[in-house]
């Protein structure tokens, strides 16, 4: 939300958000830092890996673009991570481990890392398409082979490509008004390669192993 590229020029938004408390990076990162730990440690002695994605690249947008220079409340935290930037570690990363340890078993992926169990692609986040274009469940599907990734908010299964759907609102102040497939919907990769997609109605869910 603090560094969100898609409302930079909403003034009115950004005074609400500002209002809510929506645009403080260390916020953000302060919160990031306390969910990974959550899930970390309700996974023992599992690894827990974070897929580069597009929403964690807009901080480094924002530092790129010196947007921290308006933003006083932004500046101290945002000039550390600029710093982080120009040595070419990731800042989002760098971020959250500044806001407290993190457990061991957490892990960052890069947008060129692989991550493959049971023979299924789970390093890609769906952003990136081929050649540069956008990602689509059929270019994941020439691109990765067997794979599970998210991005488009709307669940998908194509033969062996399942795209899972989306853990936000389902109705979003830019989607106000429209229709959309969007859908709550994890996915689940069972030992033996059996692959589930799980979508969540109303709250509830029911999976083939609860």
């Amino acid at each position: 939300h603090s560094v969100n590229p898609h409302e930079r020029q909403d003034t009115i938004k950004r005074a609400r958000a500002f209002e809510d408390g929506r645009l403080s990076i260390e916020t953000e990162l302060k919160e990031a830092n306390k969910e990974l730990s959550r899930i970390a440690k309700a996974m023992k002695n599992k690894d827990v890996y974070v897929v580069a994605s597009n929403h964690p690249f807009f901080l480094e947008r924002y530092l790129d673009r010196a947007e921290y220079s308006s933003e006083p409340w932004n500046l101290e935290i945002a000039l550390k991570l600029g710093s982080v930037l120009l040595e070419g570690k990731d800042p989002v990363e760098t971020g959250i481990r500044m806001m407290g340890t993190l457990p061991n078993n957490v892990r960052f992926l890069k947008l060129h890392n692989d991550l493959k169990v049971e023979g299924w692609q789970l390093a890609s986040h769906g952003h990136k398409g081929s050649s540069g274009a956008r990602g689509s469940v059929r270019s994941r599907e020439i691109g990765w082979g067997k794979s599970i990734t998210g991005h488009t908010h709307a669940p998908e299964i194509l033969r062996n490509t399942i795209m899972v759907g989306t853990s936000t609102k389902l109705e979003l102040p830019y989607t106000e008004g429209s229709s959309n497939s969007w859908l709550a919907a994890n996915a689940v990769l069972y030992e033996g390669g059996l692959p589930e997609l799980i979508p969540i109605i109303n709250g509830k869910w029911k999976g083939r192993i609860e």
